[in-house]
């Protein structure tokens, strides 16, 4: 946004940089670790018979989002008070000492800006700083390698369970289809969520190198803008390997 309208809107005013980055990383959380479910109950339902129908039933699912959305609200409240601060902000202004322009007094002058991110010259900004690798840690690393696990282990299943069906089919054989048709859906998504956030992450641990460069500062944009565009890319993902999903869609269209 500040490339594209030459304005940093984070730094606007303290409380919408306090609301913006309370919602950008607890949604961004949130929406990470429902993914981490969504593979971890896959994998239930495909190896335990009436996981869905006896074990966990919608309403067990409900309490078990909500009290994931609640527990990243809790976690990141601080935000509130330890992110968006006012400060004195020192700039170097040069003065021409005669007008001939032979020599120039620098002087440090202060004036009044809203700090969204941290600054080490401020030491009570240090937090904002701070958080971020824990909030990468939340975000990307802990989900992606818990998705990737998660994806070994239903790879597996597809894998052994096309090995134990070769024979003739049977009545079972349409469920189990609309289960290995959602179990690819879920790794293609979680696929795509690990390459993403992981370059994602690596390129912001690595910030303070890649921004000295032209490259390296497009390489920054690059990332950031697949890390956000990513949830709009699972609807193509659910559109092209979902037969369920396409004819729903539609459905509510028309087509």
């Amino acid at each position: 946004m500040s490339t594209l309208f030459s304005v940093d809107f984070l730094n606007i005013n303290v409380y919408e940089c306090k609301i913006s980055m309370f919602v950008q990383f607890t949604s961004l959380q949130i929406c990470a670790w429902i993914l981490v479910l969504i593979s971890l109950e896959q994998y239930l339902c495909v190896k335990v018979q009436h996981w869905r129908t006896i074990h966990f039933k919608p309403q067990r699912a409900y309490i078990t989002v909500s009290c994931l959305v609640l527990f990243f609200i809790a976690l990141n409240f601080n935000i509130f008070f330890t992110f968006g601060f006012e400060v004195d902000y020192p700039i170097q202004v040069v003065k021409n000492s005669s007008e001939f322009n032979m020599t120039q007094n620098v002087t440090i002058e202060y004036v009044k800006k809203i700090l969204c991110y941290g600054d080490r010259r401020f030491p009570w900004t240090s937090w904002m700083i701070d958080i971020g690798p824990l909030y990468l840690t939340f975000y990307s690393l802990a989900p992606s390698f818990l998705l990737g696990l998660g994806n070994v282990l239903l790879i597996t299943h597809l894998y052994t369970s096309r090995k134990t069906h070769s024979g003739p089919s049977n009545q079972n054989d349409k469920k189990k289809n609309k289960q290995d048709q959602m179990t690819k859906t879920i790794i293609y998504m979680t696929v795509a969520f690990i390459i993403i956030t992981l370059s994602n992450a690596t390129a912001i641990f690595n910030f303070n190198t890649l921004i000295k460069t032209d490259y390296g500062s497009a390489l920054l944009r690059l990332t950031d803008m697949l890390s956000y565009a990513y949830h709009g890319l699972n609807f193509g993902v659910f559109y092209i390997s979902n037969n369920r999903f396409r004819r729903e869609f539609k459905k509510v269209f028309g087509i």
